[in-house]
C-alpha cells in the first residue's frame, strides 16, 4: 500500500513511456453519447493519437474525437481514486465472499469438467505426435499444435485455480487488498498491456458526449473472484 501511494504521488502525468507503443488502452470501452457508435483509435501523426467516432467517420455524427492521451489520463486517475476508496471495505467483502462461496461449492463438479477437457487436448496432442513419428507431417499440424499447447497450458491455470478455491474456506480483507494494492501498481507501471487489462477488469464503459465524459466502473465481487459478466456501476 505505501509502496503505491509513493509512486502515485510521483506521478502527476503520463511520462513518456505511454508515447513509445500504440496501445489503446480503451479500446473496445469508448461509445458515443449522441449515435451511439463505438469510439476507435487512430493516429493522426507521429505525435498525436486520438479516439473517433466511428459515427463521424461514416459521416452521421457530429461528435468530437479526443486526445488519447487526455481521456486515457482522466479514466485512469478516476479508476485509481475508486480502487484507492476499496481498502478494508467490508460491504464489498461480504459481496465477494457471497460469490466466492458459490464457486466453492462448484468446485467437484468444475474440476471434472476441466480434467475431462484436459485429457480430451492431450489426446489431441499424442495423437499429432504419434502422427508426426509415423512420418504423416503436414504444415497444419504445426498450427493444431500449437493452439493445442495454447488451450491446455489454458485448462491447467483453470484447474490450478479452482483447486485454489476448493482449499480456501474464505476471502479475507487481507486478499482483498493484495489485489487492489497488486491492481493499483499495475496501473503505475511502465508496462502497457498490465495497465490496459486492469483498465479493461474495471471500466465498464466511457460515454462521450460534446459536454461531458461519463466513466462507469464496474467494483464488486465480479472483478474480485473473475466472473466479468456485470454488476453494479459507478459513473
Amino acid at each position: 500500500f505505501l509502496e503505491v501511494q509513493e509512486k502515485m504521488k510521483g506521478r502527476k502525468h503520463m511520462g513518456g513511456s505511454y508515447k513509445a507503443k500504440q496501445v489503446y488502452l480503451l479500446s473496445g470501452l469508448i461509445k458515443c453519447g449522441k449515435c451511439n457508435e463505438k469510439y476507435v483509435g487512430a493516429k493522426k501523426n507521429e505525435y498525436w493519437s486520438v479516439y473517433e467516432c466511428s459515427g463521424h467517420k461514416k459521416g452521421i455524427c457530429d461528435n468530437k474525437a479526443i486526445k488519447k492521451e487526455e481521456i486515457e489520463k482522466n479514466v485512469i486517475d478516476k479508476l485509481k481514486e475508486k480502487l484507492s476508496s476499496l481498502f478494508n471495505d467490508k460491504e464489498l467483502l461480504k459481496k465477494v465472499n457471497i460469490k466466492y462461496k458459490e464457486l466453492r461449492d462448484n468446485t467437484e463438479e468444475d474440476l471434472k469438467i476441466e480434467e475431462k477437457k484436459l485429457s480430451n487436448v492431450k489426446t489431441q496432442i499424442n495423437n499429432i505426435n504419434k502422427a508426426i513419428i509415423d512420418g504423416f507431417y503436414n504444415p497444419e499440424m504445426k498450427k493444431q499444435m500449437d493452439t493445442l499447447q495454447t488451450e491446455k497450458e489454458v485448462i491447467e491455470h483453470s484447474i490450478s485455480l479452482i483447486k485454489n478455491v476448493s482449499n480456501k474456506s474464505e476471502i479475507t480483507s487481507v486478499d482483498i487488498n493484495n489485489i487492489i494494492n497488486n491492481d493499483l501498481l499495475s496501473l503505475e507501471s511502465d508496462n502497457l498491456e498490465h495497465i490496459k487489462n486492469v483498465v479493461q477488469k474495471y471500466v465498464r464503459e466511457v460515454i462521450i458526449t460534446p459536454e461531458t465524459i461519463d466513466i462507469k466502473i464496474v467494483l464488486d465481487d465480479t472483478n474480485i473472484t473473475g466472473d466479468n459478466h456485470g454488476g453494479d456501476e459507478e459513473s
